[in-house]
C-alpha cells in the first residue's frame, strides 16, 4: 500500500500530492508488498533471482514496479501526466521525443528512462514522491528493455482463454483438472505435494467450508464408515444439497453487496432488507445460474413488462446503499453520493476493480477514465428513490416497496388493495405519474394540464397511498427498484464536485477500454444492458473475479491475492492458466456456482494436509504461492458463534425470516440518535438463530462479530482481514453466547453420559470430531477437579456462572458440578483447533 506514514512537507504542492497519493493508494494493497510471479515463484523484484537468459514478462515482472512507482505521474490520467509521458503502453513509451525516446526496445543505454532511474543526483521516481526503486528492480527494467521491452495487455483485461491442463508425472495424485495446474508447477520445482489430510480433518474442513457448521455426530459416522471410493465426493454432494450451504455462502455475498439492516448515515435508522437476504439464500441453495443471479439484482425490475415478486425482491440490491434521512441534507450532494456508491460497489463486486478514484479524475493506474465512472453512474440514474427526507411515519423505508403478506389474512388485504388500485388506474391512467409526485418528493414528473387535472383525483389517490402505507406497517415490506420514466441527468463532475454543473452530460456506457456497449442519442442503454454485458463473454472480469474469490475462500489465499483489485495495483496471479481455466469452467458450464465449488473442494490440492513443512519454509512459508499444502484458517465470526450454538444444542435452524438480535453489551447503542433506541434483544428461538440472520447496524456493528473481523457492511468487502487479538479470546471465553453454550453443553454431558471419561470423549467428538489425547484428558481431568473444589467452596460463583443466558437451567442440577463442567467446555470450545477448520 502506498505509504501513508508521510512526514509533513512544507511545500503546499508536495503536501497536496502526498494527500492525494494516500487517498488513491488506500484503494488496494501495493503490489510490491506481495509481488508474485505467474509461475508461483517468490518476489521477482531481485533480478539476481532470475537466470540471465530467462524472459522478462511485462505483466508479471515490470508492470507491478511501474504501477507502484511510475504510473501516478506517467500513467493513464492525462491531467496528471508529467512531461507528457506515459509508460503504461508501448506506443507512447517508445515514441520519438525529439531525437530520443523514453524506451528504446533492445537498448537500455539508448533509453532515457534507464538513465533517469540510475541517476543518483536527480533520480526517478523523484525523492519527493517517497518512492525508490531497488537495485534489483532497476536491473530488471534494464534487462526487460534489452530483451525488446515487450508490452502485454494487463492480464485481467485480456480475454479469458481456456488452456488445456498440463501433463504431469504423478497421475495418481490428480483428482480433477485443477490438480494438473498445481502439480505441474510443483514438479517443475521438484517439490512434492503434501499428503492427503486424514478423514476427520477433511470432514471438519469441508463441512465448515460448505455449511459453516460443525459436522454432526450422524454426519461424522456416515462419512467415516463409508468405505466406498466415492465416499468423500458423495459427502460433498450431500453438503451442497443441504440448505445450510446457502445460509453460509450468503455471508460471502452479503459482504460484497454491503447488506445491512440500517441506513448508515445520520441516525442510522433501521430498514427492512431481510427479504433480499432470504432471496440470496434461496437462490444459492437452488443453484440459480450466476448470470441470472446477477441480472435479477441489477435489473430485476426491467426483465419483463410485469416483473415477478422474486425479480423485484432481487432488485432490492440497488437499494442497499447507505442512505440518509437528514431533512437538511443537500439533495444534489446525496444524489452524487448514492450514485458513486453504486458504481463503486458494482465495480468492486462484479469487476474486481476499485474505480472510486475515477469519480474525481482519470484512474492513476488503470484505464478507467472519469468519463467511464460517470457513464456507469448513468446506468443507475433511473432508480426511483427519495434522495433525502423522511419516511413520513410509514414503512421501515421509503418508497418504492412491495408488500409481502405472511398469512392468508394479510394476503387477502393486499389482493383487495391491489384490485382497488388497479381499477383506479384504469379509470385515471395518469394516476401513476401523480403517485410519483406524491410519494417521491425528489422527482416531480410533469402532469400535462391538457391531458388531465391532477386535483380531480388527487385526494382519492392519497387515500389509496395511505391505505398501502397502513398495510406496510402490518406486514413485511422491502424496498425495490423501479425505473424513472426520465432518468436523472448525470454529468462528469470536475474533481467530483457536485456543485459544478458545467461538466459534460453523459449517457450510460460500459468502460470504453473494455469495448462494451455504449448508448446513442436514439438508444439509451439500461441497467438490463449493463447486467447482460457484465456476464457476457465480452467482459473478461466477472468470471475471473468469482473464480478467484472462491479459490481464496477454500484454499486460504486467492490465485490473485488481492480479491478486490485485479488491476495494476493488485497482485499478479500465481497460476494464471488455472485461474482462466476455472473462469471458463464456471461461465462455460452455465455459470454454475455449485459445480465450481465442488470442483475446488474435491481437488487433491484442497484435500492436502495443512501441516507446515520445513522444505517450504523459505520458498512459500505462508502457503500463498505454490499451494503445496492446505492452510489452517481461523473460522469466520459467524461460524465461531454458530459452532458454539450447534454443539451445545441451542441452535434453532429455520431458513429465512426477519433479522434477530443476539446478546449484545448493555449500552452499545446508547450513542444512536434520531431516534434514541434501546437494543431489542431477541426472545425464545430467535435468540439462537444462525448469525447470518443477526441484525447488522452499520455504525454500531455487533462487538463480538467485530472482534472476529466481521465488517460493518458500509462498503464492499471482497476479503475479510484476519486479526488475532486478546479481544477474540475474551469474547469466546466470556461472551454470554459462549458461556451459555458451554453451560448447556455441560448439562447435556452430565445428563446423558455416566462417567467423566464418556463425557470427555463426547465433548471432543462434538467440538473437534476426534477423541482427546492422553495429555488432554489428563489436563481436563485436573481442571475438573480444581473447578469442582472451587465451586463447592464458592456456591455463589457457581450460580452466577450457570445463570448466564436465557435458556433454562434444570432445577435439579447440581450448580457446582454443572459449573465445573461448563468451565471444561469453555476450555475446549476455545482451543485453537476449535477456532480453525483444521
Amino acid at each position: 500500500m502506498i505509504n501513508t506514514q508521510r512526514s509533513i512537507i512544507g511545500s503546499a504542492l508536495v503536501l497536496s500530492a502526498c494527500i492525494f497519493l494516500i487517498g488513491c493508494g488506500s484503494e488496494a494493497a501495493s503490489p510490491s508488498s506481495s509481488r508474485l510471479s505467474n509461475d508461483g515463484s517468490a518476489s521477482v523484484v531481485n533480478a539476481a533471482d532470475k537466470p540471465e537468459g530467462e524472459p522478462i514478462s511485462f505483466n508479471r515482472d515490470i508492470r507491478p514496479i511501474l504501477s507502484e512507482n511510475c504510473f501516478f505521474c506517467h500513467g493513464p490520467d492525462a491531467k496528471h501526466q508529467e512531461a507528457d509521458l506515459r509508460l503504461d503502453f508501448f506506443e507512447h513509451a517508445t515514441r520519438d521525443l525529439g531525437g530520443y525516446a523514453a524506451i528504446v526496445p533492445g537498448d537500455r543505454e539508448g533509453s532515457e528512462t534507464w538513465h533517469r532511474i540510475i541517476d543518483k543526483e536527480d533520480p526517478m521516481p523523484p525523492v519527493k514522491s517517497h518512492k525508490k526503486l531497488t537495485e534489483g528492480e532497476i536491473e530488471l527494467i534494464g534487462r526487460w528493455i534489452d530483451q525488446g521491452a515487450t508490452y502485454e495487455t494487463h492480464w485481467s483485461y485480456a480475454p479469458v482463454v481456456r488452456v488445456d491442463p498440463p501433463e504431469v508425472k504423478n497421475e495418481a495424485w490428480v483428482s480433477n483438472a485443477i490438480d494438473r495446474f498445481i502439480l505441474a508447477e510443483l514438479e517443475s520445482r521438484k517439490i512434492e505435494p503434501s499428503p492427503k489430510a486424514d478423514r476427520r480433518t477433511l470432514l471438519r474442513r469441508v463441512t465448515y467450508n460448505l455449511t459453516g457448521l460443525p459436522p454432526t455426530p450422524g454426519q461424522a459416522a456416515a462419512f467415516l464408515n463409508d468405505t466406498s471410493p466415492q465416499a468423500y465426493e458423495n459427502y460433498v454432494d450431500s453438503l451442497l444439497a443441504d440448505e445450510t450451504y446457502g445460509e453460509h455462502l450468503a455471508v460471502w455475498w452479503l459482504d460484497l453487496v454491503r447488506y445491512a439492516d440500517s441506513e448508515g448515515f445520520h441516525g442510522d435508522q433501521g430498514r427492512t432488507a431481510w427479504p433480499y437476504r432470504e432471496w440470496v439464500i434461496k437462490s444459492l441453495n437452488a443453484n440459480m445460474p450466476f448470470d441470472r443471479f446477477t441480472t435479477m439484482q441489477l435489473a430485476g425490475d426491467l426483465m419483463q413488462d410485469e416483473p415477478t415478486q422474486e425479480m423485484l425482491i432481487a432488485s432490492a440490491y440497488n437499494r442497499l446503499a447507505p442512505q440518509t434521512e437528514e431533512g437538511g441534507a443537500q439533495h444534489k450532494e446525496y444524489e452524487t453520493i448514492y450514485n458513486a456508491d453504486r458504481v463503486a460497489n458494482y465495480a468492486d463486486t462484479w469487476l474486481g476493480s476499485s474505480v472510486a478514484c475515477a469519480q474525481c479524475h482519470d484512474h492513476k493506474f488503470d484505464p478507467f477514465s472519469a468519463e467511464d465512472f460517470y457513464t456507469l453512474a448513468s446506468f443507475f440514474s433511473d432508480i426511483n428513490e427519495q434522495i433525502i427526507g423522511h419516511r413520513n411515519g410509514y414503512a421501515r423505508h421509503t418508497p418504492p416497496y412491495i408488500l409481502l403478506p405472511q398469512n392468508e389474512e394479510q394476503a387477502a388485504k393486499v389482493k383487495e388493495h391491489n384490485q382497488t388500485y388497479a381499477a383506479f388506474i384504469d379509470k385515471h391512467p395518469m394516476a401513476k405519474i401523480v403517485e410519483e409526485r406524491l410519494t417521491c418528493r425528489d422527482y416531480k414528473p410533469p402532469v400535462p394540464n391538457e391531458q388531465i387535472k391532477a386535483n380531480e383525483f388527487e385526494a382519492e389517490l392519497k387515500k389509496l397511498i395511505d391505505a398501502r402505507h397502513k398495510l406496510a406497517n402490518e406486514m413485511p415490506t422491502v424496498g425495490i427498484t423501479r425505473a424513472l420514466p426520465t432518468p436523472r441527468t448525470v454529468r462528469i463532475l470536475a474533481r467530483g464536485n457536485w456543485q459544478d454543473e458545467t461538466g459534460e452530460i453523459v449517457l450510460p456506457a460500459t468502460p470504453a477500454f473494455l469495448g462494451g456497449p455504449r448508448s446513442t442519442e436514439g438508444n439509451r442503454l439500461t441497467r438490463l444492458d449493463l447486467a447482460k454485458w457484465t456476464v457476457s463473454p465480452e467482459n473478461p472480469l466477472t468470471a475471473r473475479v468469482v473464480a478467484n474469490r472462491l479459490w481464496g475462500k477454500y484454499l486460504g489465499t486467492a490465485i490473485s491475492s488481492n480479491t478486490i483489485e485485479l488491476g495494476s495495483q493488485g497482485v499478479p496471479p500465481t497460476h494464471p492458466a488455472l485461474l482462466d481455466y476455472l473462469a471458463t469452467e464456471f461461465a462455460g458450464k452455465g455459470w454454475d456456482l455449485k459445480h465450481l465449488i465442488r470442483m475446488i473442494v474435491t481437488s487433491s490440492a484442497y484435500q492436502q494436509s495443512a501441516d507446515a513443512r520445513d522444505d517450504l519454509a523459505n520458498i512459500d512459508p505462508d502457503n500463498t504461492k505454490l499451494f503445496a499444502r492446505q492452510s489452517a484458517l481461523r473460522l469466520s465470526a459467524e461460524v465461531i458463534r454458530d459452532k458454539a450454538l450447534a454443539v451445545s444444542g441451542l441452535l434453532k435452524p429455520r431458513l429465512g425470516g426477519p433479522s434477530v438480535f443476539p446478546y449484545q453489551p448493555d449500552g452499545h447503542w446508547e450513542p444512536l440518535n434520531f431516534p434514541r433506541r434501546p437494543y431489542p434483544t431477541s426472545k425464545g428461538d430467535d435468540l439462537y438463530r444462525r448469525s447470518v440472520y443477526s441484525w447488522v447496524q452499520r455504525t454500531f456493528p455487533h462487538p463480538a462479530m467485530v472482534n472476529f473481523d466481521s465488517p460493518s457492511r458500509e462498503t464492499c468487502t471482497g476479503q475479510r482481514m484476519v486479526s488475532n487479538t486478546p479481544l477474540g479470546a475474551l469474547t469466546t471465553l466470556n461472551g454470554p453466547t459462549f458461556v451459555e453454550a458451554a453451560r448447556t453443553l455441560a448439562a447435556t454431558l452430565l445428563t446423558e453420559y455416566p462417567s467423566d471419561a464418556n463425557r470427555l470423549d463426547t465433548l471432543y467428538q462434538l467440538v473437534l470430531a476426534r477423541t482427546p489425547r492422553d495429555t488432554e484428558r489428563q489436563a481436563l481431568t485436573k481442571l475438573l477437579d480444581s473447578q469442582r473444589k472451587h465451586f463447592a467452596k464458592n456456591p455463589e460463583d457457581a450460580k452466577k456462572l450457570i445463570a448466564v443466558g436465557a435458556s433454562p437451567v434444570e432445577p435439579d442440577a447440581d450448580p457446582a458440578e454443572l459449573a465445573a463442567w461448563a468451565s471444561a467446555c469453555r476450555v475446549v470450545l476455545n482451543l485453537h483447533e476449535a477456532l480453525t477448520r483444521n
